[in-house]
């Protein structure tokens, strides 16, 4: 996996912080670059060269290890920050801050099926831990609170023809229906209901876009899309992301790496400036972005994030910045567009005991 537009990215936002916010904090600023190879012992590795060099902050696209990363950034009182994390060192470490909202992925439907007045959601999501756990929780929760069921429609892995899933769900009459899940998995799916003629309601995640969605999901142009963050070139944060790569990164083509560094960086810089800290140390940073008012979140289509703590529950995350995500509309190429932003804040109430 090539992900070396996320550090030229990255480098490129940084050169036109300093030339066009007055750096960070006030002052010019340097990048460190380290790569955990998706490894403990290279988040370790990672953490004791930010440690060494003195950084003030760490801030990554979506780090797959961040524990023991965070653990050394956490002796010397060095904030770790991510676009998007998810796992639970991210989610209750101390000194994290995570602008975007890894839950959108089942808020933002619920959000979207309560503005249409659903009240029963079929889920439709492989039968394995990773996928199947957060279909049974937290997404009832979320649902809940949008006034809606949930019943999970698991799908053993490797199946091809989800026809017979789907009749049955079609029995508890469904009102909307929500696929998470990789391009293969969607499509699979996506031709289930075309078989069974169901046309209206369906939500697809934004990841489901494959090489081919035309043929790979029938019926696309009718579907709506969860997705992360907008890829308009009308958007003003669009076009400052292709002007930063214009001018500092030689025209470095756009791509999820490139889009996820930006909004990442982009993301600290604005927030600490935000902050205003007198002097730009580690704590002062992690004091700044904590005090920080409610700040632009790039890609987002108007939606902010704000690092105070309280945008969810406690028991969910301290660190998650953000309550925001977009449904868009595709055409039958695949095609995102017609960004809405859409904020699932009242839906993060925990239940009462």
């Amino acid at each position: 996996m090539d992900t070396t537009n996320e550090d030229k990215t990255a480098a490129a936002v940084l050169k036109y912080a300093n030339d066009h916010l007055g750096g960070v904090g006030g002052r010019p600023a340097e990048l460190v670059v380290c790569e955990t190879k998706g490894t403990p012992a290279g988040a370790r590795e990672c953490g004791s060269k930010f440690v060494r060099e003195d950084v003030v902050a760490v801030v990554s696209s979506s780090v797959g290890e961040p524990g023991p990363l965070i653990k050394q950034l956490n002796s010397a009182k060095i904030p770790f920050t991510a676009n998007l994390a998810a796992n639970e060192a991210a989610l209750k470490g101390e000194d994290v801050f995570i602008f975007g909202n890894p839950l959108s992925v089942f808020a933002t439907p619920a959000q979207y099926g309560k503005e249409k007045g659903a009240t029963n959601a079929a889920l439709v999501v492989i039968d394995v831990p990773g996928s199947a756990g957060p279909a049974k929780t937290p997404a009832p929760l979320l649902f809940g609170n949008a006034g809606a069921k949930t019943d999970p429609v698991l799908i053993a892995p490797g199946t091809a023809d989800m026809t017979p899933q789907i009749r049955a769900a079609l029995n508890k009459k469904p009102d909307i229906w929500y696929v998470p899940g990789d391009p293969n998995f969607c499509s699979s799916a996506a031709k289930a209901f075309q078989t069974l003629n169901v046309t209206e309601n369906i939500l697809m995640d934004g990841r489901c876009i494959g090489e081919d969605p035309a043929a790979a999901l029938p019926g696309i142009d009718k579907m709506k899309f969860v997705t992360g963050f907008t890829t308009d070139p009308k958007d003003e944060d669009y076009i400052l992301l292709r002007a930063i790569l214009d001018k500092y990164a030689d025209g470095l083509e756009t791509d999820v790496y490139a889009e996820t560094a930006f909004r990442g960086t982009l993301s600290l810089i604005t927030g600490i400036n935000a902050g205003k800290p007198a002097e730009v140390t580690a704590e002062n940073v992690t004091k700044a972005l904590r005090e920080a008012p409610a700040t632009n979140y790039p890609l987002s289509a108007g939606t902010t994030f704000q690092c105070n703590g309280k945008q969810v529950p406690k028991a969910i995350s301290p660190n998650i910045c953000s309550t925001g995500g977009l449904i868009a509309s595709s055409d039958a190429d695949g095609t995102l567009k017609d960004f809405k932003a859409v904020d699932a804040k009242d839906l993060y109430v925990m239940p009462k005991k």
